[in-house]
């Protein structure tokens, strides 16, 4: 009876000292995805009248990756929506370029801000038409004065774009 209650209790033992390592274990991967950084978010906020498609692309060692665009759907609206880009993990922009409308039935495009972040803290403002200064547009655009807002013109060979100027790329480059 001894033998069993000793056997019995090494066993136990065992099983709550794995359980323990188990938890350090965890705990330690959980601290080093959390020192993850180089999290970039490029925001921008605009009026989207009917359903598009936005693209982005963004410059790594001088060059833009096309092959790697970055999309995203958005939901016609009135009102002004926040729309967010996250670049893959580890990865510094230099320099992004925005398709702003696949849609050939978008005609105007109102855009609030375009900023971007890392790791939720402020890389580049571009709030209250900051960004106007650091991207500048294609062929693709016009100006629309009196509401304020961008002219698009689909009938070129590309869609219209953003594309950040040297400025812009200073900042990031930082």
């Amino acid at each position: 009876m001894k033998k069993i209650n000793l056997l019995m209790l090494i066993m136990v033992l065992s099983l709550v000292s794995c359980g323990k390592d188990k938890k350090n274990s965890e705990s330690n991967n959980t601290n080093i995805s959390e020192m993850v950084k180089d999290k970039f978010v490029l925001e921008m906020d605009a009026i989207y009248e009917k359903n598009d498609s936005l693209v982005v692309f963004y410059e790594k060692d001088g060059y833009f990756d096309y092959n790697k665009p970055n999309s995203l759907k958005v939901v016609g609206s009135n009102l002004p929506q926040r729309i967010l880009f996250v670049l893959p993990e580890n990865i510094g922009a230099e320099n992004y370029k925005i398709v702003v409308s696949t849609n050939k039935e978008q005609k105007t495009l109102k855009v609030l801000n375009i900023s971007v972040k890392n790791d939720n803290k402020l890389v580049f403002d571009g709030s209250n038409n900051k960004f106007d200064a650091f991207f500048m547009t294609d062929e693709s655009f016009g100006w629309d004065s009196e509401k304020s807002l961008y002219t698009l013109n689909h009938s070129n060979q590309y869609p219209p774009a953003l594309i950040g100027k040297p400025e812009l790329k200073q900042i990031l480059i930082k």
